[in-house]
């Protein structure tokens, strides 16, 4: 009863304060501040103590929550349509941007229209595309339809005349206004970036490119034929070519629409007069890959390093992906490690699982079929940040057949009363929430999904990474950015149901598979981690027998990439360690 009586008499106010602000966001895409600090103020005890409040421990209100949660994602969604198709509401007046219902039929903005030269609503086979695009984009709506995962969110879409766009295109949640029933369409928003001469410092910045290159790719940026450009530059279309080609490999891309859609990106959302620090070498992402893991479903995962090498299993955090920069593929490379990072079900392009109650299992089943298919010997497990707990699950369900495990900016399991506080304010209000109240956590992943697809994902991430320094001056490399773009859109791709599910799983306690384990474990844990403190697991190690812990002065949310020569020593050291073992 002493809990009960010390519940704050105002928690009716507290929730209608949070439900306010949520319903604020689909039309002020400002207040996400607003919405965490009234879901902190709902969860948590009082604003000096970060435990959370005893109606929050017992779930008291989530059902009343997860209604309001259907109707505000309805809101969102209605809303999502009316900011693509409203000229004012456009980030930029440079965008054309549609919206394709499952029938084919399309509503867009003036930009659009004026791109066109049609009125809307009209049918896809009206728009002024070539044959290939609109079969594409046939091809796209028709997967949409299937609930089939997109392989890409950036085209190259072209002209009768041969003008040629970027575009990102998305599936768009179609609600009937009559049923209420919803359906899977497509956004499209094409960038019409005028590439101009004063374009050369972005181009040339971007990827340390040389003057003659980055000439040659502005002219491919605005369209051009390796024909025309040959011409214009007075040199031979072969020369032109190998200068294409050139630049893929100097900027790591493997495709130039790849490249394309980056550039365009930049450019829509960079500031004036600003140009971004130089950058060598993005490297070109390997394409996802296929396992048939039954009932209909697939894995999708990606292959670094030297094939047949020996094998690591890579288990991915929650907001950054199964991506890995440079420095880290050419040490898997030199070192001879043949890395798979799968995505977990609902990440990516990997299939939801059938019983979303079994989520946990289905990851593990998965990555056992994965090293059942892929690998002929025992593995290396390096788990990453929130996908520490998958990781020693899988690891215990490998048995002798995982030789040890590398944690990489890892959490450990949370106590409340203990570790919470020393969360930064996001994380800390997302791990309650997805403990104790998953509707409001669904909630807060839907309007953060809402606020990125409106703002964009530079200053979506420069607002999630707030107050850690050593990740807003990351953001600021395009490699980096490059990784968090990707991570971003690996992880709500396929919506918001596998990220409340893989929320809770990493709230869950986990302790039991970790001691479990009988093999070498190593820590890697940045003094910055906004996380999870070092103190706590340095205390969590030195208690299992596995400490110590190797501390990276600085280290934050990016360490993996930013500190790759660490990660990669410390693999080594693990080898080391799991033949001494034996």
């Amino acid at each position: 009863m002493k809990d009960q009586d010390a519940t704050p008499p105002d928690i009716s106010g507290k929730l209608l304060q949070f439900l306010d602000a949520a319903y604020e966001a689909p039309f002020d895409p400002g207040n996400f501040d607003e919405v965490i600090d009234s879901a902190a103020a709902y969860l948590f005890a009082s604003a000096s103590d970060p435990l959370p409040a005893w109606h929050v421990r017992q779930g008291l209100h989530d059902p009343l929550i997860e209604s309001h949660s259907a109707r505000l994602q309805r809101m969102l969604e209605a809303q999502e349509t009316d900011v693509r198709t409203r000229p004012e509401a456009l980030v930029k007046n440079r965008l054309a941007a549609l919206v394709i219902d499952p029938s084919g039929t399309c509503i867009g903005n003036s930009n659009a229209a004026s791109l066109f030269g049609l009125t809307f609503p009209c049918e896809l086979e009206d728009l002024r595309f070539s044959g290939d695009t609109a079969a594409l984009l046939r091809r796209m709506l028709a997967d949409t339809r299937r609930n089939v995962p997109m392989e890409t969110d950036a085209a190259v879409l072209e002209m009768p005349d041969g003008e040629r766009f970027v575009a990102r295109i998305t599936q768009h949640q179609h609600v009937d206004p009559d049923s209420g029933e919803s359906c899977s369409g497509l956004a499209v928003t094409i960038a019409r970036v005028a590439w101009g001469d004063d374009s050369l410092p972005l181009i040339q910045g971007a990827f340390g490119l040389s003057t003659s290159e980055s000439e040659v790719l502005l002219e491919i940026l605005r369209g051009r034929s390796h024909a025309e450009i040959a011409e214009l530059r007075g040199r031979s279309v072969e020369t032109i070519r190998s200068q294409a080609k050139a630049i893929l490999g100097k900027t790591g891309f493997a495709r130039m629409p790849q490249l394309i859609a980056i550039l365009n990106q930049m450019a829509l959302f960079s500031e004036p007069g600003i140009v971004p620090e130089a950058e060598a070498h993005v490297p070109a992402m390997p394409d996802a890959l296929r396992l048939d893991v039954g009932e209909g479903r697939r894995l999708a995962y990606r292959q670094f390093g030297r094939v047949g090498g020996m094998p690591v299993l890579f288990v991915h955090g929650y907001i950054t992906g199964p991506y890995f920069n440079a420095p880290l593929v050419d040490g898997f490379s030199s070192m001879g490690l043949d890395v798979l990072a799968p995505s977990r079900p609902g990440f990516g392009q990997s299939s939801v699982p059938r019983d979303w109650d079994a989520y946990d299992d289905v990851v593990v089943a998965d990555a056992l079929a994965l090293a059942e298919a892929r690998f002929g010997e025992p593995v290396l497990i390096v788990a990453h940040q929130g996908g520490v707990s998958h990781a020693c699950r899988i690891a215990r369900a490998l048995g002798p057949r995982c030789r040890g495990m590398l944690m990489v900016s890892a959490g450990i399991p949370i106590d409340d009363a203990r570790h919470v506080r020393h969360m930064n304010r996001q994380t800390r209000v997302a791990a309650i929430a997805a403990r104790y109240t998953p509707s409001m956590f669904a909630m807060l992943l839907r309007i953060g999904i809402a606020q990125f697809n409106r703002i964009g994902h530079v200053a979506y991430l420069n607002k999630y990474f707030q107050g850690s320094h050593a990740d807003i001056e990351a953001l600021k490399r395009p490699d980096i950015l490059d990784l968090y773009r990707r991570s971003v859109h690996h992880m709500i791709t396929q919506g918001t149901r596998h990220m409340v599910t893989d929320g809770r799983a990493a709230m869950a306690d986990w302790g039991g598979d970790y001691k479990a384990l009988g093999v070498p474990i190593r820590w890697l844990h940045g003094s910055a981690d906004p996380v999870m403190e070092v103190s706590f697991v340095e205390e969590w190690a030195k208690a299992h027998g596995h400490d110590p812990v190797d501390i990276v002065e600085g280290g934050a949310n990016s360490m993996l990439w930013l500190h790759a020569d660490r990660v990669l020593q410390a693999l080594a050291g693990l080898i080391e360690d799991t033949e001494n073992d034996g």
